[in-house]
C-alpha cells in the first residue's frame, strides 16, 4: 500500500528564490524521507495521484520522480510501481552510514567479530554502533526497540545463546526496512543471510582428533547452556566416537547453570564437576571445552588436581583462530576466524543497504574451520593416575 502526501502548494517561492515545480516536488520528497514520515521500502502514490494531490501537471511529477531516481533515491518496478530505495539514508548522510553489531559480549567472547565488523565499518568510511546483550533475552529485546529508535544502516546481530530468539524480537527491524544479518545461528521464522559456524562439523572434528590418538570415552564443558550450538557439539562428536567405538555418556556432558554466574562461583561449579567426572571408575581421557576460556580454566584445575596434560588427560578447546593469550595458544583448539565473521556480517549488510541484495535474502554462510595445534591432545593413557 502507498504512502499518503500530505498536499503542499508548490507556488510559494522557496528560501532558493524560484525554482520550478518539479524541482519543489522533489525537495518536498527528500524532506518527507528525511523526517522518517516516508521510510526505506514504502511505496509512493502513483504518478496520476500525485498530480492530483499536488495540483500540478503529470509532466511535473515525472520529471521530479526522474530526478529522484536518478540519485538513487527510489526505484521503478514495472507493473509494481515506484519504491523509496533501502540506500535511502546513504544519500541523505553523503555515502556515511551507522551499522550495529548487537553482540552477546562484546568485551570478551565476541571480541574478535567486532574487530572485523569495525574493520570494514572504516574500510568503507561508516560509523559503528556495538550493544552488548550479557546473553540475555530481555535486555537484546531492549537493545532491539532502542535501535528502531535510531537513524541506522544495517544490524548484525549474534542471538542470545541460553535461549531461542522468537521471531517477533527481530521483526520489527524488517517492518522498518532495515537489513539485518545473523551472526552464528539464525532466528526461526526470520528470513534473513546467515554466517553458520558449523558446530556439529565442529564436533565430529574434535571427536575424529580424539579418537586418532586413542580416546574413547570423554567429556564436554560448556559455559552455558545452550539451546543450538551444545547439542550441535553434542550430535558431532558422538556420531565420530560411535563410529570408532567410543563414547559421550550423558553424565560427562557440563553446562553452566546461569549465564550471568559470577566467575568465582562459575570456576568452583566447574571444579566440582571435575571431581565427579573424574571420581568416576571409568573416567574419561580427554575433555572437550567448547569455549577458549572455560578452556583455560578447565587447564588450570585440572593441573590442580594432579593430572598431567596430555600424559593423564588430554584437552581441546574451542573458539577463535585468533589466540590471543600465551596459555591459549598452548591448548590445542578447534577454531573458526570470528574477525573474518564479523567482517562479511558488515560487507553482507552494505550490500542489501545499497539495494544490491534482499533484506529477506537467506543465503547461508558457512565459516571454514580447522583443528590449531597446540600441547594438549596427546594418546590416551593407559590408565590414569
Amino acid at each position: 500500500m502507498a504512502v499518503s502526501l500530505a498536499r503542499t502548494d508548490l507556488t510559494r517561492e522557496g528560501a532558493s528564490g524560484r525554482q520550478p515545480k518539479y524541482a519543489k516536488l522533489k525537495d518536498y520528497l527528500i524532506a518527507e524521507f528525511t523526517g522518517g514520515r516516508i521510510r526505506p521500502g514504502d511505496a509512493l502514490p502513483t504518478e496520476k495521484e500525485m498530480a492530483k494531490t499536488f495540483q500540478v501537471a503529470l509532466g511535473t511529477v515525472r520529471q521530479a520522480l526522474a530526478g529522484l531516481e536518478q540519485e538513487g533515491f527510489i526505484r521503478r518496478e514495472q507493473g509494481r510501481g515506484t519504491f523509496v530505495n533501502e540506500s535511502m539514508h546513504r544519500k541523505l548522510n553523503n555515502g556515511t552510514e551507522t551499522y550495529v553489531l548487537l553482540a552477546v559480549n562484546s568485551r570478551g567472547v565476541d571480541a574478535s567479530m567486532w574487530r572485523g565488523f569495525e574493520s570494514g565499518c572504516k574500510e568503507s568510511s561508516h560509523h559503528m554502533i556495538v550493544c552488548n546483550s550479557e546473553n540475555d533475552l530481555l535486555l537484546q529485546g531492549n537493545l532491539i526497540l532502542q535501535l528502531l529508535q535510531k537513524d541506522v544502516a544495517g544490524v548484525a546481530i549474534y542471538p542470545i545463546a541460553s535461549r531461542e530468539t522468537p521471531y517477533y524480537q527481530v521483526s520489527p527491524l524488517r517492518e522498518r526496512g532495515i537489513p539485518v544479518v545473523m551472526c552464528h545461528r539464525g532466528v526461526d521464522g526470520f528470513a534473513s543471510p546467515v554466517l553458520v559456524v558449523p558446530h556439529q562439523e565442529m564436533g565430529r572434528q574434535v571427536g575424529d582428533a580424539l579418537a586418532e590418538q586413542g580416546h574413547r570415552r570423554v567429556a564436554m564443558f560448556s559455559d552455558v547452556p545452550t539451546v543450538h550450538s551444545l547439542d550441535a557439539f553434542t550430535r558431532g562428536m558422538r556420531e565420530s566416537l560411535r563410529a570408532q567405538g567410543g563414547e559421550l555418556p550423558d553424565e560427562f556432558v557440563y553446562s553452566g547453570e546461569s549465564p550471568s554466574m559470577r566467575p568465582a562461583e562459575r570456576e568452583k561449579q566447574i571444579a566440582q564437576s571435575l571431581e565427579r567426572i573424574f571420581g568416576d571408575e571409568n573416567p574419561p581421557t580427554a575433555v572437550w571445552c567448547v569455549t577458549s576460556g572455560l578452556a583455560e580454566s578447565v587447564y588450570l584445575l585440572l593441573q590442580g588436581m594432579g593430572l598431567r596434560i596430555p600424559e593423564d588427560i588430554s584437552l581441546v578447546g574451542f573458539g577463535d583462530i585468533h589466540r590471543t593469550s600465551a596459555l591459549a595458544r598452548r591448548i590445542t583448539t578447534s577454531a573458526f576466524d570470528d574477525e573474518e565473521l564479523g567482517r562479511k556480517a558488515f560487507r553482507l549488510l552494505e550490500e542489501m543497504a545499497l539495494g544490491n541484495r534482499a533484506l529477506d535474502d537467506t543465503e547461508r554462510i558457512e565459516m571454514p574451520v580447522c583443528l590449531l595445534e597446540g600441547e594438549t591432545l596427546g594418546p590416551a593413557p593407559c590408565e590414569m593416575m
